[in-house]
């Protein structure tokens, strides 16, 4: 019961500060479609967006019927578990891995307070979340071809927009050192396939003993 109280206002807040941190981005730009999708922090920012926000939209229906729309439920789940913990986790630990080729970087993090609401707070949300809402593990293979066709997708923009304007999305992929573009392209699928089954563990480790209950109404 107390979950029920605290998910609205936690769903609206998170969706808010996902759409601010959109706004003050300054690699964001309404008109410029692939230059924003070139960037995997706004791609996390809109997915975290519109999560939290279906996410509200979904208490209050719960608030007002009484009753659980599954299908609605289930793509909240699904989402969640695919894209939304994997994504947000994974931005840290490639703001972490980049932090070891280029020193600056940590000290440009904390100068920079928008930083903190484009890297630190998304996987604090997310974190919150799994803690606060049972999200089922039921489409597995599902979950991971979807996961592969985003990155897959992601990759292609990336190096489309790379032959177009000269310059890769992120300056650490214009060092050599360790061949930083191999290493991310190479690693990027296998990190977030990591971070999905570390986050299924911990679902299971959270919600285990709870695991019969409704998928999201408790």
């Amino acid at each position: 019961m107390r979950l029920n109280m605290i998910r609205p206002a936690f769903h609206i807040l998170s969706a808010s500060g996902a759409f601010y941190a959109i706004m003050i981005n300054d690699t964001f730009n309404w008109l410029g479609v692939l230059h924003n999708l070139r960037v995997l922090t706004i791609w996390n920012l809109w997915i975290l967006f519109l999560f939290f926000l279906l996410s509200a939209i979904y208490d209050i229906i719960l608030r007002l019927t009484k009753s659980s729309p599954r299908f609605f439920r289930e793509i909240l789940s699904d989402s969640f578990n695919t894209f939304v913990f994997p994504v947000s986790l994974f931005i840290n630990i490639v703001f972490v891995g980049v932090f070891f080729l280029d020193g600056n970087v940590l000290q440009d993090w904390f100068a920079d307070w928008h930083n903190q609401l484009r890297y630190t707070v998304p996987m604090a949300l997310v974190v919150i979340e799994r803690y606060i809402t049972y999200h089922p593990y039921l489409n597995v293979r599902s979950h991971l071809i979807a996961l592969l066709v985003m990155t897959a997708v992601y990759q292609v923009i990336v190096m489309l927009m790379r032959s177009m304007r000269g310059s890769w999305a992120y300056l650490f992929l214009d060092s050599y050192l360790l061949n930083s573009r191999m290493v991310f392209f190479l690693a990027m699928m296998p990190i977030l396939c990591f971070i999905y089954f570390v986050g299924s563990q911990l679902n299971h480790k959270i919600w285990g003993k709870r695991k019969r209950m409704p998928a999201y109404n408790r």
